[in-house]
């Protein structure tokens, strides 16, 4: 078998954080309303970071952000600004962010509505959380 195209890893990437979900619930309502909580705090972090670079963009329109290096900034924010990612990272100059922005706020939106349903369900509702 060849190697995985960038959309076939985002498949399976969506598949395996279903299960991690799935999981979760299975665990409790209440450990599912927690990674539904981190998970809509890392979609606002992100959201923040993408905002930050946008303006520096904007603000700096003579500077081809593409051709910075982030390493040889000294400014600790500026360099988060500058890209995303843990183990592979990604410059944001190199994104289509308005693209990603769009899905972040309807994955925002959707988790956002079943956190809202779920943790209104009190232990004397869910029978997994002792």
């Amino acid at each position: 078998m060849g190697n995985f195209t960038q959309a076939q890893r985002e498949d399976f990437l969506i598949g395996m954080m279903k299960v991690g979900f799935l999981k979760r619930l299975e665990s409790s309502v209440h450990s599912f309303t927690l990674t539904l909580e981190r998970t809509l705090d890392k979609i606002k972090d992100l959201d923040d970071r993408i905002a930050r670079f946008k303006a520096y963009q904007n603000e700096n329109p003579e500077i081809d952000l593409a051709l910075i290096v982030p390493d040889d900034i000294d400014d600790e924010d500026m360099r988060d600004a500058l890209e995303v990612g843990k183990k592979l990272t990604f410059r944001m100059a190199h994104l289509r962010l308005d693209d990603w922005l769009k899905a972040l706020h309807e994955d925002r939106r959707q988790l956002h509505s079943i956190y809202i349903q779920a943790k209104d369900v009190d232990r004397t509702r869910d029978a997994k959380d002792p």
